[in-house]
């Protein structure tokens, strides 16, 4: 069979993403040829190039590429990927490697899905003087958007915070990713950059209430960003 590691990322063309798949072929009388992972996209995403691996001999761990392009909406650009690795297949010669024949098979199989959230979009950024770069934000330049949630998943503003700095892939200001012990509320200031440019600013006022209860504010450069965020925590 063929073991696959995959993983993605993303680099700095800020329009596409990059899914990288390691492939490790384990059966020695097997040889694979054009070892490719072919995506199921949502709606606006596009393929550019699907860069295959030629020949995968046995105990060997060769890489396949996708480069995808995001869609032009933003809000649609959080999405899951039904992914198939596809190949032809070889019998061969276990001890040589040599294929019996020139002949081959198409073979497939379907690997998990891929998913690409809002945090694979951000960069963290870290802000020393936040409130400074918070207060200044206050401008036509910026925009504002704020909502309130129930975090039902969580029963406590530790598990809140670091949910949320996961989630949304912010870098935390001033400490504030630290809450003391025995309180009922805190808050978190943190920041970021999304692909593209545009500066993420968020400032999230947790309370304890049968769970816990947030109130999350948003000032960000771009009006489909702060959209984005705002609905990622819905």
């Amino acid at each position: 069979m063929v073991h696959i590691v995959s993983n993605f990322q993303q680099r700095s063309s800020l329009s596409h993403i990059v899914f990288r798949f390691d492939c490790l072929n384990t059966l020695s009388d097997q040889l694979l040829e054009n070892v490719r992972v072919e995506l199921s996209l949502p709606e606006g995403f596009m393929i550019r190039d699907l860069i295959p691996c030629p020949k995968l001999l046995y105990n060997d761990l060769r890489t396949t590429f996708v480069i995808v392009e995001f869609p032009q909406d933003v809000n649609s650009s959080a999405a899951t990927f039904g992914a198939t690795l596809r190949f032809v297949v070889k019998d061969c010669d276990h001890s040589t490697g040599i294929p019996d024949s020139d002949d081959g098979y198409d073979d497939e199989y379907m690997l998990e899905d891929l998913e690409i959230t809002v945090a694979d979009q951000i960069q963290q950024t870290k802000k020393s003087n936040f409130q400074a770069v918070w207060d200044a934000a206050d401008t036509e330049e910026w925009v504002e958007a704020e909502d309130t949630y129930s975090l039902s998943a969580v029963q406590t503003l530790r598990d809140a915070v670091n949910t949320i700095i996961k989630f949304l892939g912010l870098g935390p200001a001033n400490l504030s990713e630290k809450v003391a012990e025995g309180v009922a509320t805190h808050t978190l200031l943190c920041s970021g950059t999304f692909r593209g440019g545009a500066e993420i600013l968020v400032r999230a006022k947790l309370a304890l209430s049968e769970g816990v209860a947030m109130q999350l504010t948003v000032r960000t450069t771009d009006s489909d960003v702060a959209e984005l965020v705002t609905a990622a925590i819905a």
